[in-house]
């Protein structure tokens, strides 16, 4: 069973209390029990009873009460100024992003306490999916991206992780940060520290509530992947153990990376367009799959995209089909951002039903106490 970590969180600003613990019970409610006091009273009583707490986040004017004695973890205190680990306690800017807070106090939580239990499991009922195709133009990323899009809106968590060297998702996708797919790179070898580094330096696109990375510093870094360093990104976005589902855009070449991805994924969309470049690629993909030693025919589902209705196109290889659509990605001129065509996006979202199955929603609740 999971374990679920307490946190007692104790700020008198009732408004950022409340803003930071309605974060925590909306997108953790699975891995974290959120306690909340405003007074120093409530707070001191909660502490004698001797309940375990694994982690006090405590703001500076109510942190002279907390005399926890050994049922508490660590205690961490919700610092204005900065972060702060020359002191008694070690402190966090409190403000900052909901992500990069938890972050940073489960860094120091998993760091500070011997035999500290982790809180995301070991990611077993995460779907990484990668989608594919030999064909360049073949409106790969935008079928990505939609796709996961349509499986947040059927109420999935989910991760969009783009490892194509030159990247056309940041027109579809927005978020600001400070830190890039680059920084990610720094921890693969740190098999401990890359789940929480993945659950700081994630962004999200508010519009469709789906997480990415913003894209590396250089596109070589994407280039020069390697199978084992691969290995460990999807292993670590596994274990994160915060998503449903993982879709993995990558590029067209059999590089070492793409065979990582199609090796270790759980799933594979192979796209096809009905053009006869592509028909050809298609031809040869498998003997190229069987020098690379690939066996993908048993997670493979294979997508016509721009699909014309004609007869004997890939007849009896394609298990979905998707309508030649103009302007599938449209400039929303109100917002200044660009949005899905709707007729295509129900068609992705009958592809991310195949590709899911059906899912059970969680139930998010928590509370806060005077």
């Amino acid at each position: 069973m999971m374990y679920r970590l307490k946190l007692v969180v104790a700020d008198s600003d009732q408004d950022y209390l409340k803003g930071l613990c309605s974060f925590l019970s909306e997108e953790h409610p699975k891995n974290i029990r959120v306690f909340s006091f405003t007074r120093k009273e409530s707070l001191k009583e909660h502490l004698l009873s001797g309940e375990r707490i694994d982690v006090l986040l405590v703001s500076p004017d109510l942190s002279c009460s907390c005399d926890s004695g050994q049922n508490v973890g660590i205690t961490v205190i919700l610092s204005e100024s900065g972060v702060c680990l020359t002191g008694e306690h070690p402190s966090v800017n409190k403000y900052q992003s909901g992500d990069s807070l938890l972050g940073q106090v489960l860094d120091l939580y998993f760091q500070g306490v011997s035999g500290a239990e982790s809180i995301y499991g070991n990611g077993s009922d995460t779907r990484i999916v990668a989608v594919y195709s030999p064909c360049g133009g073949a409106g790969k990323s935008t079928i990505a991206v939609n796709l996961a899009a349509q499986a947040s809106l059927l109420g999935n968590s989910v991760f969009y992780l783009n490892l194509e060297p030159y990247s056309s998702s940041q027109y579809m996708l927005v978020s600001q940060g400070q830190k890039c797919l680059s920084n990610i790179f720094l921890y693969l070898n740190e098999e401990s520290l890359l789940p929480e580094k993945i659950r700081s330096f994630k962004v999200r696109d508010m519009k469709y509530n789906v997480d990415f990375f913003l894209p590396p510093e250089s596109a070589a870094e994407l280039s020069g992947l390697d199978r084992e360093a691969t290995g460990s990104l999807l292993q670590g976005m596994r274990r994160v153990g915060l998503y449903d589902l993982v879709v993995i855009d990558i590029d067209p070449p059999l590089s070492e990376k793409n065979i990582s991805v199609l090796e270790n994924c759980d799933g594979i969309l192979l796209l096809a367009t009905p053009d006869r470049i592509c028909r050809y690629k298609m031809g040869i993909l498998p003997g190229e799959l069987k020098k690379a030693g690939l066996d993908i025919d048993h997670k493979t589902i294979t997508v016509i995209n721009r699909d014309r209705g004609e007869a004997g196109i890939y007849s009896g290889e394609a298990d979905f089909r998707l309508p030649r659509v103009d302007d599938v990605v449209l400039m929303n001129e109100r917002t200044g951002f660009m949005e899905f065509n709707s007729y295509y996006a129900g068609h992705i979202l009958s592809l991310a039903r195949m590709v899911l199955g059906p899912r059970l929603l969680s139930v998010r609740s928590g509370r806060i106490e005077e």
